[in-house]
């Protein structure tokens, strides 16, 4: 028993030395734990730095990719909108409607006209439709499909108040709900303020644009249709000669010498301007300029795209070169789904029963039947222009951002 309890009996450490162990075997696994947890946080950041490059660049695969990564996030349609069933069968008796939902109403009903015409007189819209195009487009109506159509039947018929109502009584509904509502919202202010710009700025343009054309701005319309009128003439008279068996009047004579006399005077007039009031041109291109770069300040601020779409033809229809783009008839062809694709980013309705949709559908030129039924997005990125083109287009998108969003 007694060399059996001495086997068993563990040996004696001063407990001094013991607790120093155990603190230096604590520390040792703290510092442990600390360094790999350190190292698997930077990996794990790493990773997640390499998936999100990977997934930026292939958002960024495509043109349509980019474009649509730039308009999407804003790009959202008013919860209150609903192209089909959403509008106040009521509207008389709403007491309070919103200023931008009664301008995009009131727009809209204006390009029903021949829908709600065409229902007045218990007629098929979309046979007069194809018989209005037939006159002028008939290789195009294989493109126009009914169903497609009947998506803008409904819409415009949707926003009648009751079933037989007259166009011209529903657009005076619109008309007066619009111009009797008052701007509240941020949004609301800016459209209603871009009004006034638009206006302003292209009656100088227009003054500004005739001047250095040659004319004053009064004279312009009367020189064009004085020229129109002997342009008239002088065929009649080349007519004439060539069928001498005919008889030229002394009338037709006299009134030929007039016009061609009102050209002379109105010729002397306009070189009388052009020659001795060189100042009044430059105050005149100066009030434009200032003019153009108060709707550029508009812009930097606005937070309504109706408003952004109502002065973007006249602020950007000319700044092809700024923009880098030196063929002036292709920046026109690509100026103005740019602009309406950021402004669906700022809120502009872009789905398939919008203004803009209605608008290319219905009355836009050759090709854009194939616009019925489609969304803004879908109808230019998919469709309507070429991966080169998109570029081109992601370009001036990216300038408008640049210079006018809301950071």
């Amino acid at each position: 028993m007694l060399v059996l309890a001495i086997q068993t009996q563990p040996t004696q450490v001063p407990e001094p030395m013991q607790k120093w162990k155990l603190s230096f075997l604590i520390t040792i696994i703290v510092l442990f734990v600390i360094l790999f947890s350190s190292k698997f946080e930077r990996s794990q950041k790493h990773h997640a730095n390499n998936t999100v490059t990977v997934q930026h660049i292939v958002e960024k695969k495509t043109p349509k990719q980019k474009i649509a990564k730039k308009i999407k996030p804003k790009a959202q349609t008013p919860k209150a909108y609903n192209p089909l069933t959403g509008y106040d069968k009521n509207i008389d008796k709403t007491p309070e409607a919103d200023y931008v939902t009664a301008f995009r109403e009131f727009k809209k009903f204006k390009r029903c006209r021949r829908i709600i015409e065409s229902l007045e007189n218990n007629q098929d819209p979309y046979q007069d439709f194809i018989k209005s195009k037939s006159k002028h487009r008939p290789f195009e109506l294989n493109t126009i499909q009914r169903q497609q159509f009947e998506v803008y039947v409904d819409v415009c018929n949707s926003m009648l108040s009751h079933d037989g109502e007259l166009y011209t009584a529903a657009a005076e509904r619109y008309r007066k709900r619009f111009y009797q509502t008052e701007p509240k919202t941020q949004e609301a202010k800016d459209l209603a303020q871009s009004w006034p710009l638009k206006v302003e700025t292209e009656h100088i343009g227009f003054k500004y644009t005739a001047f250095i054309n040659g004319y004053d701005a009064g004279d312009y319309k009367l020189v064009r249709k004085v020229k129109k009128q002997l342009r008239r003439y002088k065929g009649m008279l080349r007519y004439i000669n060539r069928n001498t068996d005919i008889t030229f009047s002394v009338r037709t004579h006299n009134e030929i010498n007039m016009y061609e006399n009102q050209i002379a005077e109105l010729n002397n007039i306009v070189d009388g301007i052009t020659n001795t009031d060189d100042e009044y041109l430059i105050d005149l291109y100066q009030a434009y300029a200032e003019n153009l770069g108060e709707v550029h300040k508009f812009l930097a601020q606005n937070q309504s795209g109706d408003a952004f779409m109502t002065l973007a033809p006249i602020i950007f229809s000319r700044r092809n070169i700024e923009l880098g783009f030196y063929d002036s008839q292709y920046f026109k062809k690509l100026i103005k789904p740019a602009s309406l694709l950021y402004a669906c980013s700022l809120g502009l309705p872009c789905d398939a029963g919008s203004i803009a949709m209605i608008y290319e559908c219905l009355y836009s030129g050759s090709g854009n039947e194939r616009a019925c039924g489609t969304t803004v997005e879908d109808y230019y990125l998919d469709y309507h222009f070429s991966p080169n083109q998109l570029l081109d287009i992601d370009h001036i998108i990216s300038y408008f951002i640049t210079n006018y969003a809301k950071t």
